[in-house]
């Protein structure tokens, strides 16, 4: 318990750091690791992993096309998450660090185009 009449502890400073990184590109997940590494700290206590995307291929798309399509989604939703907990992972903490891994709330609904699209070209 505090002493009547003490100060309050001085708040601590907090900041938020950001940069912009496309996760599905190995060089720039290497590039983005060394600048939090050499710029920030060598450890961190938390990551999110928070990247993604969606859109949709027409129907008569070609079947180049359409496997295009599907490694973009699949890189950044998929794939760059994998890589920034590789590339992270030796720098997060442990006991006590922490990765968290957000998707859409469609990976739950099935409502993203990912799987509402498929699901209609191919049941008509």
């Amino acid at each position: 318990m505090k002493p009547p009449g003490s100060s309050p502890p001085a708040p601590r400073k907090a900041a938020i750091h950001w940069k912009a990184c496309d996760v599905s590109d190995v060089e720039e997940v290497d590039r983005f690791v060394q600048w939090l590494i050499d710029d920030l700290s060598p450890v961190f206590d938390v990551l999110v992993n928070n990247a993604g995307g969606t859109g949709s291929v027409e129907p008569e798309a070609t079947t180049s096309e359409a496997a295009a399509y599907a490694q973009h989604i699949l890189s950044a939703n998929l794939i760059g998450v994998y890589l920034m907990v590789h590339a992270l992972r030796p720098h997060v903490p442990g006991p006590g660090g922490r990765i968290v891994n957000i998707s859409s709330i469609a990976a739950f609904r099935g409502g993203g185009t990912c799987t509402r699209r498929p699901r209609r070209v191919w049941s008509d």
